[in-house]
């Protein structure tokens, strides 16, 4: 995260923005941050596969899309679980067998 705390709220200070405001931001960015760090893009070389894919489990984004410097990036799906109460975790674990299955075919 490239932002400094402390040089932000001096920014903000005067536009109106409260402590609150600030932390709020922070967070967002650093949620914004840690997402496309654990979703890693690589470049796909299969001439095939060169097309925009939609992820089917979030709508609005894409699993494959072409980058504005024409290179084509294939992202790995992720998803929303928590193995103690077992939230998300049938629907993580019916994504990954599906990938499995489509990459050994």
């Amino acid at each position: 995260m490239d932002m400094n705390p402390l040089e932000c709220y001096r920014q903000t200070e005067g536009q109106g923005d409260n402590p609150v405001q600030l932390v709020v931001l922070l967070y967002r960015q650093l949620i914004k941050d840690l997402q496309s760090a654990l979703n890693p893009g690589w470049e796909i070389s299969d001439p095939s596969r060169m097309r925009v894919t939609a992820d089917p489990f979030r709508t609005g984004d894409n699993i494959v899309e072409q980058l504005s410097s024409g290179e084509w990036v294939e992202h790995a799906p992720y998803f929303d679980a928590v193995a103690v109460t077992g939230e998300g975790v049938f629907d993580t674990l019916k994504a990954v067998s599906k990938l499995v299955l489509k990459s050994l075919a």
